[in-house]
């Protein structure tokens, strides 16, 4: 397992609460007393909708990067991306320095419609690999899909519960260009998401949609690698979000989910 994502690079992959509570409320665990982000709304396309793609700026290779790794949600989604160059748009990306962050599905329309972007990619350039563009476009375009983060998921076997060091985490983003308060903090980084709206029945360590963690951010010391392609979860879920590309299931109880065995260090 590597360990050699730094703090900086995590820094840059999170993605303020900000950009999608506008679906949910908060509450606070008794147990915890960390905030819970209650979804509401379905953050969903319909199913077989045709999703029209800008650029507010970019340079042609980085277009053509973003083209064609967010296309492999639609092998697995009933939706198309039609990338355009005129309005109007349903998902519209832009490639500003700092934080590469997305709205979460349908509300990636509402900014649109303000001619604001509804996706930041700061990382899709020519000095990271080509592993990690990836990892960034398919994690951001899993948002602009519906996805939530997986590391917020509200639902985790005992065993997968991230053993966060809380004060390493409050350290570092209150110290870092963020200059986050511990709410900040506990909101953007440990805060759980609940609701059958929005969630995968399992944990899973998988998933696109969780990101790599520098070791110094777990009690364990040891860190989290970011995945780079859809697990099998990923896939299946948008199957069951976004039926057409496979036969739907008829029922929750008789899908079959393939879980990969939780025995990742310091997870």
């Amino acid at each position: 397992m590597s360990n050699d994502y730094s703090c900086e690079s995590y820094q840059h992959a999170i993605e303020l609460l900000q950009h999608f509570t506008i679906s949910g409320t908060t509450s606070t665990d008794p147990t915890t007393h960390l905030p819970n982000i209650n979804f509401f709304l379905p953050p969903f396309w319909p199913p077989g909708t045709e999703l029209r793609v800008g650029f507010m700026t970019g340079t042609d290779w980085q277009k053509m990067e973003v083209e064609l790794h967010a296309h492999e949600w639609t092998r697995f989604a009933n939706l198309s991306l039609k990338f355009v160059e005129q309005r109007p748009y349903d998902i519209l990306v832009d490639f500003s320095p700092g934080a590469s962050w997305s709205q979460i599905g349908v509300l990636s329309k509402l900014a649109t419609i303000r001619h604001q972007p509804s996706m930041n990619l700061a990382d899709v350039n020519t000095t990271i690999s080509g592993r990690d563009r990836r990892a960034q476009v398919l994690h951001q375009f899993g948002h602009a899909l519906g996805l939530v983060h997986e590391h917020q998921h509200g639902v985790k076997h005992p065993e997968d519960n991230l053993a966060w060091d809380r004060q390493a985490l409050y350290r570092h983003f209150g110290q870092s260009a963020n200059a986050w308060s511990h709410d900040q903090i506990n909101s953007n980084v440990l805060a759980n998401c609940t609701g059958d709206l929005v969630l995968k029945p399992v944990f899973d360590v998988d998933s696109v949609m969780l990101y790599g963690f520098p070791m110094a951010m777990f009690k364990s010391g040891h860190g989290k690698e970011a995945n780079a392609e859809l697990s099998a979860i990923d896939k299946e879920y948008m199957m069951l979000k976004y039926p057409g590309r496979e036969k739907a299931w008829d029922e929750w109880k008789q899908h079959e989910w393939h879980v990969t065995p939780h025995t990742q260090p310091g997870l």
